[in-house]
């Protein structure tokens, strides 16, 4: 058995940690209204980074040329830092998704694009567009006829789904089978249609070693995917369903 079929092998199986719901985007949110620490305050930067694309989507559906939308969005995130859009914070009253989204419409309701305002970079931490370095999924061309709201759905499941895959190319990394991730993604998302013949040839394995790792890498995105869900969620009864949402959004996304 050459090494990369012992990567692949059942001793080289991705570790799991026990899933738990602990912290959420709504519990970070909270977190930040209620204590302002500083912990709480890296933790919502961080989130606002990962919601930057899907706003800024919806910013340039709505008529934002690409510098004003990266104002707009810059502007709405250095409001929730500074403790004041998220005040009316409420977890019962939906999704996190829908609740970021609506204070953004509610954000752009008062935004004057052409009065004088600071530009980006003024007091509150600014957040690069570039903020998360995951490996982008093609998106299909959305028709313009597509509302903001379903642009920002669109590149909120997305998202979720790219950061399901860096945290497994991650874990994949780390153990030293970064390559068997790289050979096997095409498969695990996107509907590529590679041959397993053909992967077992470039890794140098058999094919029945590559059904056994397409299936644990499957399962180990599964759970990522799950994950990043849960956090968007403010309890575990919710993540079936948002889960059932996310691959409604991206099925549908053809016929934008």
């Amino acid at each position: 058995m050459s090494p990369t079929e012992q990567s692949a092998s059942s001793a080289d199986r991705p570790t799991r940690a026990p899933y738990q719901f602990t912290t959420t985007h709504w519990s970070v949110v909270l977190a930040t209204r209620e204590s302002g620490g500083g912990a709480a305050a890296a933790a919502l930067e961080s989130l606002c980074a990962a919601y930057w694309r899907p706003l800024w989507e919806c910013a340039r559906r709505m008529g934002y040329k690409p510098d004003e939308a990266d104002d707009a969005v810059q502007g709405f995130f250095e409001d929730i830092l500074e403790r004041k859009a998220i005040t009316a914070a409420d977890p019962a009253r939906g999704r996190f998704r829908t609740f970021l989204l609506t204070c953004f419409q509610n954000f752009l309701r008062n935004y004057q694009k052409h009065a004088t305002r600071e530009k980006r970079g003024g007091t509150a931490p600014a957040i690069s567009l570039q903020a998360e370095t995951v490996d982008r999924l093609e998106l299909p061309e959305l028709a313009q006829a597509a509302p903001p709201e379903q642009v920002y759905d669109l590149h909120w499941a997305t998202t979720v789904v790219e950061r399901a895959l860096e945290v497994v190319r991650t874990d994949y990394a780390s153990s030293g089978r970064g390559r068997l991730f790289d050979a096997l993604r095409p498969v695990i998302w996107g509907g590529q249609l590679v041959p397993l013949s053909q992967i077992a040839l470039q890794l140098g394995i058999s094919v029945s070693a590559v059904k056994v790792a397409v299936h644990r890498l499957r399962e180990r995105f599964r759970e990522a995917l799950r994950t990043e869900v849960a956090h968007t969620v403010s309890q575990s009864s919710e993540i079936e369903d948002e889960l059932r949402y996310l691959i409604t959004v991206l099925s549908r996304s053809d016929s934008l």
